[in-house]
């Protein structure tokens, strides 16, 4: 098995997962806070997209010098 497998699609599931909580936060929250709320998500979601790129570009750079 290719330890990769368990990743795809990881992105796409959290991508949905946020725009689930980000869909709760509009129509059960306080509508003045709610754009603080999404940039927070927003912000969190960016840094969490970050980190797996980068993840998988060194897994990427070891991966091509073995």
């Amino acid at each position: 098995m290719n330890s990769d497998a368990r990743y795809k699609g990881k992105r796409f599931v959290s991508f949905l997962a946020v725009t689930f909580v980000l869909m709760l936060g509009y129509f059960f929250g306080n509508p003045e806070v709610f754009g603080s709320f999404s940039t927070t998500i927003g912000l969190l979601y960016g840094a969490y997209l970050t980190g797996q790129s980068a993840t998988d570009y060194v897994k990427a750079k070891n991966n091509a010098n073995n």
